[in-house]
């Protein structure tokens, strides 16, 4: 019980340091592209790009053992860490626009 416990605990402090990783990836990333001045379809997939290589490198991070980290199959994990949940999308979105606007239109 006590080594469930434990693991728990692991496992929680695991998926909060994933989600840390991948909130400063959607703030570095929509910055990057608003002060490159991407715009439309070029933006989205310098998105896709950013965090499919953050996502390749965390599993390497873990040996390609996402199961033992995050308890979710590598693919799981790649779907779920930020195309799967709105939120990071959005911040991708929020700090893209802002830093475009702050260099191109003001």
């Amino acid at each position: 019980d006590e080594v469930h416990r434990l693991l728990v605990v692991h496992l929680g402090l695991h998926r909060e340091e994933d989600a840390l990783i991948r909130t400063y990836q959607t703030i570095v990333g929509g910055c990057c592209a608003g002060v490159l001045g991407l715009t439309g379809l070029a933006g989205a997939v310098l998105y896709i790009v950013i965090y499919l290589a953050i996502s390749i490198l965390l599993l390497a991070m873990m040996g390609f053992n996402s199961k033992g980290y995050m308890n979710v199959s590598p693919l799981k994990f790649c779907i779920e860490g930020g195309m799967g949940g709105g939120k990071y999308g959005l911040s991708y979105v929020l700090f893209w626009t802002l830093s475009y606007a702050l260099i191109y239109i003001y």
